[in-house]
């Protein structure tokens, strides 16, 4: 008898890829871009040992919910998709089956819709057509970016540098630890690659401006009092550093949201440069930290930023890695030096995309050479450069040990939260970077990966196969 020939996938059989979620960062970061990569290029993933360094190990609901929003978008399979799970498989869509432009994620808690964002949108902007989201959760998190940023820093940079087409609609305000929150995004299809580009030039700073936001019950009396002390150690700051105050503008607007679930208080501050760069830093109101302390550490944090020399911020350093992985040709930006999370996303993008980064350190005016990387020794908790320990140890091997033991001591500085010693009436950052090394130039050379229609994919691998087989990363 005649028989038919099976369909032909969307991707060919091919190896299974086994990914370490317990790597460096070691956190929801890994999962978000693991997933991303293995939708957009088709790979056949197992992330194992996920988050398992963290006091409480396994899938949290936030991601859960960035990982199913993933999957539904591209028609993949999933399996040990629930809360807690260390391990989940990711199989992309295999028929060649179109999803529906119109979905919903939802955390059911206060987790962050930011990083709902980060999952979806490198996957959103290569289907093909226009996806709209709805993601509902908290805005305005701990550990995670505000939506301001999102809306002021992030997609403005991408859309200017990469050529991404976003636009985020804020409906409802998700405050912790209630959330609640309801954000729409609404994306549109790269016509072709991503575009390269090049950000060396930070020029000198031409303002200051900034959001203080008091909601519910809170008074608008404390969002003045924020925006107050923010505006008061900028102005010291930039005195101090012997600019012009006069001529940098700095403008903080106050307001009261009313919020019928909550109550909570933020800031946000952004400088601009002359060339274009924007930085941004923020707080979160606390119980028992006065409001003009707040505004003082949201703005001290963003002076940290500019000092750190770089044209990009430590938030943004780490998540335009993806980006520039998927980009075509080669891109350069200037930056600070480099947190853990962006040697993560650099490990995993070079990993799963073949894409080639490398960071270069560079001097500051006034310096006659570079900063030099330094790690700590764990003998003696010193911080030396890489020659000091091979005049104390009489080798490289104490350097190379030295890298992991730093890279765990970030880690552990960035993660603690409310049980960390920190100074009374000191709130938290949402923005946890790395103090250690030089400003550097980071290059990668992209993969310039493109959208597939379904023909095309079908008439370019109708004849590929092959048998899977276990692969790790």
């Amino acid at each position: 008898p005649t028989m038919s020939r099976p369909p032909v996938p969307l991707y060919p059989a091919r190896p299974m890829m086994q990914v370490d979620g317990s790597v460096l960062e070691g956190g929801g970061q890994i999962l978000r871009n693991a997933v991303a990569y293995a939708a957009l290029l088709g790979l056949h993933m197992e992330i194992v040992r996920i988050r398992a360094g963290r006091a409480r190990p396994g899938l949290r609901a936030q991601h859960l919910t960035g990982i199913q929003l993933v999957a539904s978008l591209v028609g993949a399979t999933l399996e040990g998709d629930e809360t807690q799970s260390c391990k989940i498989r990711f199989v992309p869509n295999q028929d060649g089956t179109t999803c529906c432009s119109e979905h919903t994620a939802d955390t059911k808690t206060a987790g962050s819709v930011c990083l709902l964002l980060q999952c979806a949108l490198p996957v959103t902007i290569f289907l093909d057509k226009d996806t709209n989201l709805t993601l509902k959760g908290g805005t305005n998190a701990i550990k995670a970016p505000m939506i301001e940023y999102s809306t002021d820093v992030l997609l403005p940079f991408l859309s200017k540098h990469l050529g991404v087409k976003a636009e985020v609609t804020v409906q409802k305000r998700g405050l912790f630890p209630r959330g609640g929150g309801i954000v729409h995004l609404k994306t549109s299809p790269c016509p072709g690659a991503l575009t390269c580009f090049s950000l060396l030039d930070r020029g000198d700073i031409v303002s200051v401006t900034g959001t203080s936001v008091a909601c519910g019950r809170l008074p608008l009396k404390m969002a003045q009092e924020m925006a107050e002390g923010a505006e008061k150690h900028l102005r010291w700051y930039l005195k101090g550093a012997s600019m012009k105050v006069d001529d940098i503008k700095i403008k903080i607007e106050s307001r009261k949201e009313e919020h019928d679930i909550g109550s909570g208080s933020f800031i946000l501050l952004k400088l601009e440069t002359s060339t274009g760069c924007v930085l941004a830093a923020s707080a979160l109101g606390e119980r028992g930290v006065k409001a003009n302390a707040v505004g003082h550490f949201a703005a001290e944090q963003l002076v940290s930023e500019w000092k750190a020399g770089g044209c990009v911020d430590s938030h943004l350093q780490d998540q335009m890695i993806i980006f520039m992985a998927l980009a075509k040709g080669k891109s350069e930006v200037l930056s600070g030096p480099l947190t853990l999370h962006t040697r993560t996303a650099i490990h995993f993008a070079e990993k799963m995309t073949g894409s080639k980064f490398q960071v270069s350190p560079v001097l500051l005016p006034g310096e006659t050479e570079p900063r030099p990387e330094v790690r700590i020794d764990e003998k003696t908790g010193d911080l030396l450069s890489e020659k000091q320990f091979v005049e104390r140890y009489r080798g490289t091997d104490q350097w190379d040990v030295a890298r992991a033991v730093t890279e765990q001591a970030e880690f552990e500085a960035n993660r603690k939260g409310k049980g960390s010693r920190r100074k009374k009436g000191k709130p938290k950052s949402t923005h946890g970077k790395s103090k250690l090394g030089a400003p550097v130039i980071i290059r990668c050379t992209g993969i310039g990966h493109l959208r597939k229609l379904q023909s095309e994919v079908t008439s370019s691998q109708a004849s590929s196969a092959g048998l899977s087989k276990k692969v790790k990363l």
